[in-house]
C-alpha cells in the first residue's frame, strides 16, 4: 500500500505536467496500477481485522469511502467549471497530492492482518497484531480467536487449498470463485446510468452546471445510504438486501426507458424527472446491494485464496467498466446511437440476468464465521439453504431439521 501511494504521487506528476492527450492517457493507465491494488487490498484487509459481528460495517465502509472520494472530486470539478484556461484542469490534478501523505501515515501505523500473519506461520506476530486490534479483551477471548483462526486454516488444509491462482478453479473453490466474481459483476450491472449521471443528464437536455449539481446530490445521498445499510444488514442479511437492490435498480431502469420514449430535449421536465429517478436509484443502491457486496466478496473465498479471489473479481468488474465506458456514451449521445434514456431498457435487461443468477447462486453469509462458511461449501450446501443450515464445527458436518446432510 505504501509503495502504491508513492507510485501514485509520481504518476500524478505526469497528469499535472502533461502537454498532450497521449500523456494524459499514459498517466491514466499508470495510475490504474495503484488504484487496482487499493481496490483489492482495502476490502480484504477490512474483513480480516474485524470480528465477525463488525465485518459488514467495516467492509461496507469501503463503499462509503468511494462515495466520499467521488463527492470530493465532483465538487472540485464543479467549483472549477466556470474557470478558463489550463489551470481549470491542472489545479484539480494537483489537489490529488494532498491525500497520499496522511494516508501513508495511517497505513504505516496500522497493524498487519493477523490472518495473513497466521497463514505465513508467524503466529507470535499474529497474536501481537490481534492484541493491537482487540484492546482490553480477556486473555481467554484472545486465545479463542487464535484457536478459531488455526482451526479455520486447518479445515482449508484438509481441503488441500493452496494460494495459487490455479486453485481458484479447482473443487469447491470453483463455486466460490464464481460467486465472488459474479457478485462484483452484478454490482457493476446496476450502475451504468447512475455512474455517468453528468454525461447522461447533459445528453438528456440539462445544463452542465445542473448536471454536476445532480451528481453532488447523488454522492451525498450515497454516503447517507451506506449508514442506513448498516442498520438494514443486521436485520435482513446480505442476500436479501442484494436481491432487493438489484430488483429496484432493474425496475427503475426500465421506468427510465419508458420515460425516454418522448424526446426529452423537447420536454425538459422529463429530463428533470429522470434526474430525480437516478438520485433515488443511487440512494437505494447504497442502502442495499452497493455496500453489502463489499462484505460478500470477502466472506465467500477461502482464507488462502481471499486476496486472489477479490483481485480476480475486481478485474472482471473493471472489464465491465471498460465495456460500459464504451457503450454508455454511444447509447446516450445524440450524435451516435441516440438511444438516450431508452437505454434504460437495455441495462434493465442486463440487471434481470444478474438478478436471476443471484437468486439461484448467491448464499446468505450473515452471522457466519470463516470456518462455518468453509464447512458449508465443503458439504455442498445450496445457496438458498445457507441461512437455514446448521453447522457442527467439531465434526465439520451440516444439518437441517435434525438430519445430517453432506460430508
Amino acid at each position: 500500500m505504501l509503495g502504491c501511494l508513492f507510485l501514485m504521487c509520481c504518476f500524478i506528476f505526469l497528469q499535472f505536467f502533461a502537454s498532450s492527450i497521449y500523456m494524459y492517457m499514459g498517466a491514466g493507465v499508470l495510475l490504474g496500477v495503484p488504484w487496482g491494488v487499493f481496490q483489492t487490498i482495502t476490502t480484504t484487509y477490512a474483513s480480516e481485522v474485524t470480528p465477525n459481528v463488525l465485518r459488514p460495517y467495516l467492509t461496507s465502509l469501503v463503499s462509503m469511502c468511494w462515495s466520499i472520494g467521488y463527492l470530493t472530486g465532483t465538487g472540485c470539478l464543479r467549483g472549477f467549471l466556470q474557470m478558463k484556461g489550463q489551470w481549470a484542469y491542472r489545479i484539480p490534478f494537483a489537489l490529488q497530492w494532498a491525500l497520499p501523505v496522511p494516508l501513508a501515515i495511517g497505513i504505516f501505523l496500522a497493524p498487519e492482518s493477523p490472518w495473513w500473519l497466521y497463514r505465513k506461520g508467524r503466529i507470535a506476530e499474529a497474536e501481537k497484531s490481534l492484541r493491537r486490534l482487540q484492546t482490553k479483551v480477556p486473555e481467554e477471548e484472545l486465545a479463542n480467536t487464535l484457536s478459531m483462526m488455526a482451526y479455520t486454516i486447518n479445515i482449508e488444509n484438509e481441503m488441500h487449498t493452496t494460494s495459487s491462482y490455479l486453485d481458484l478453479f479447482k473443487g469447491t473453490n470453483l463455486r466460490r470463485t464464481e460467486i465472488t466474481v459474479l457478485t462484483y459483476v452484478v454490482q457493476e450491472l446496476c450502475v451504468p446510468l447512475v455512474s455517468y449521471i453528468v454525461y447522461f443528464l447533459q445528453q438528456a437536455g440539462l445544463a452542465t452546471s445542473m448536471a454536476f449539481n445532480f451528481a453532488i446530490i447523488q454522492y451525498s445521498l450515497a454516503i447517507i445510504g451506506v449508514v442506513i445499510a448498516w442498520f438494514l444488514v443486521r436485520k435482513f442479511g446480505r442476500r436479501t438486501l442484494i436481491l432487493s437492490g438489484v430488483t429496484f435498480m432493474m425496475s427503475t431502469s426500465m421506468l427510465i426507458g419508458f420515460i425516454g420514449i418522448p424526446d426529452t430535449h423537447k420536454h425538459t421536465n422529463l429530463a428533470y424527472g429522470i434526474g430525480v429517478i437516478l438520485l433515488v436509484e443511487y440512494f437505494v443502491f447504497f442502502m442495499t446491494c452497493g455496500p453489502i457486496i463489499y462484505t460478500v466478496v470477502t466472506e465467500i473465498p477461502s482464507n488462502f485464496l481471499r486476496q486472489k479471489s477479490v483481485a480476480l473479481a475486481r478485474a472482471a468488474y473493471n472489464v465491465n467498466v471498460l465495456v460500459y465506458g464504451q457503450l454508455v456514451p454511444r447509447m446516450v449521445q445524440r450524435a451516435a446511437w441516440d438511444w438516450g434514456a431508452k437505454s434504460g431498457f437495455f441495462y434493465g435487461g442486463c440487471m434481470l440476468f444478474g438478478l436471476v443468477w443471484a437468486f439461484f447462486r448467491l448464499p446468505e453469509t450473515k452471522g457466519r464465521t470463516f470456518a462455518e462458511i468453509d464447512i458449508l461449501f465443503k458439504n455442498g450446501v445450496s445457496a438458498r439453504k445457507f441461512s437455514s443450515t446448521k453447522v457442527d464445527l467439531a465434526s465439520q458436518t451440516v444439518s437441517k431439521a435434525g438430519e445430517e446432510v453432506g460430508v
